[in-house]
């Protein structure tokens, strides 16, 4: 990238910052504290940078002003961790496996319905699968994986 191309700032101020973390936390509920404004400053900067902008200025009326209607979604695709793995919350996955499928087995429940919100690329939905076919049998189930992140859905 020629140096004309390059975002013209080092970084975020502090009230930069304030605003964007305001903007996310609006449109998606995500927070991000002050301690990860590295973070969120480096993946800014590459959409900036991606955009051929200068300046965060610009960037943010873009997000406010939906100038570019998809580049919320290329921000949160950006921010997003999208860490995943197979039975990954052991404490979660063991209260659904001892306390809520028994319940339901209990209650004479034949169909439970689960929404994994935050799936990733679906190894946590999976997961609760595996542990629904093979220690709770007589239950039917619907698993409905969805997350901010339209990239790690598709690949789910």
């Amino acid at each position: 990238m020629s140096e004309s191309n390059k975002v013209t700032t080092t970084g975020l101020t502090n009230e930069e910052f304030k605003e964007l973390q305001d903007f996310i936390y609006k449109k998606s509920g995500m927070f991000f504290p002050l301690s990860r404004k590295h973070y969120i400053e480096q993946k800014v900067i590459k959409r900036i940078q991606t955009l051929r902008y200068k300046k965060f200025a610009d960037y943010l009326r873009i997000l406010k002003e939906e100038l570019i209607r998809t580049e919320i979604i290329n921000l949160f695709n950006e921010i997003t961790v999208n860490e995943t793995f197979f039975f990954r919350d052991l404490p979660q996955l063991e209260v659904l496996e001892n306390h809520i499928f028994p319940e339901a087995v209990e209650r004479g429940k034949r169909v439970i319905n689960i929404l994994s919100a935050g799936c990733s690329s679906g190894e946590e939905p999976y997961t609760i699968s595996i542990i629904l076919r093979e220690k709770f049998p007589q239950l039917s189930y619907n698993i409905w994986g969805i997350d901010i992140s339209d990239l790690v859905v598709a690949k789910a």
